[in-house]
């Protein structure tokens, strides 16, 4: 049985940069979505298109890697001459 004066939720230890690099963090469609000033969805059918990399964790759950994505979209921008 449990302590009842334990905390239930203990804080987790900062990660430290060379973890940090080794599981960059992950950001959801809607935060990617106010980065790049599109919406949620745009976010969504763009991974889907294959135009910015995601990672999916089951059916449901999508992520981006927000350095990976944005050097997508400069690489997308610079080959149609300046536009987003």
């Amino acid at each position: 049985m449990r302590d009842p004066r334990s905390p239930i939720h203990q804080k987790k230890p900062s990660r430290t940069t060379s973890e940090r690099t080794a599981h960059p963090e992950l950001f959801e469609a809607g935060e990617v979505g106010e980065i790049l000033h599109v919406s949620r969805e745009t976010v969504l059918a763009w991974a889907r298109a294959g135009r910015i990399p995601c990672r999916r964790f089951g059916r449901r759950v999508v992520r981006f890697e927000l350095e990976k994505v944005l050097e997508a979209e400069d690489r997308r921008a610079r080959r149609m001459g300046g536009a987003r």
